[in-house]
């Protein structure tokens, strides 16, 4: 029997998190900045030097959960998500967020997906937890020490490739899709969050 799996990243992918609920702090010349998760993701400061950004919302687990379950759900990426576990694939999410098991139990709450026959169903034993990762949580600084995002997020679906024959990555950041690519894994495939 094949085996099939969907991995989806979640900021500007699965939802849209609220700015009141969780952000990205830039420090340029002095002076600090608030970014939402897209606009940080579209960055063009992003590797300059004297520029750094502070992650500790995303340290928060009340921040984490709450971004989350009061984020607006990006429907037509959920729809694809939906085709493909309508279609017998397993879920897991890949995240550069931290608190790993705060997002693993707010997934389980908030994730469904709509059958064909219009039902919204639980994942239940399609969601692989175990696969699942928030490659910026702390349990994973020494194994990805000096690893950017995107590098960590293409060890990750390396790994999982080993076990799945189809794997479909869904993310929104070119970054992350390229590195993905760049893998030449032939049981992978990259799809540009919309």
């Amino acid at each position: 029997m094949n085996r099939n799996i969907i991995i989806a990243d979640i900021d500007d992918t699965l939802i849209k998190s609220s700015p009141d609920d969780i952000g990205i702090w830039k420090m340029k010349d002095g002076e600090e900045t608030r970014l939402t998760t897209e606009e940080f993701a579209e960055d063009p400061d992003k590797g300059k030097p004297g520029i750094t950004y502070d992650y500790w919302e995303f340290e928060d687990p009340k921040r984490v959960r709450d971004s989350i379950m009061n984020g607006t759900p990006l429907i037509r990426n959920l729809e694809i998500i939906d085709d493909y576990l309508d279609n017998g694939y397993d879920f897991v999410f890949l995240t550069a967020r931290g608190c790993e098991d705060v997002i693993k139990d707010v997934m389980a709450d908030f994730m469904k997906y709509r059958s064909k026959d219009g039902e919204l169903k639980e994942l239940g034993d399609k969601f692989k937890r175990s696969l699942s990762y928030a490659v910026n949580d702390e349990k994973y600084c020494e194994i990805f020490d000096g690893l950017k995002d995107f590098e960590r997020k293409a060890s990750v679906i390396k790994h999982i490739a080993r076990m799945y024959d189809d794997v479909i990555f869904i993310d929104d950041d070119d970054r992350n899709l390229e590195a993905v690519k760049n893998l030449d894994l032939q049981n992978v495939s990259v799809v540009k969050a919309t």
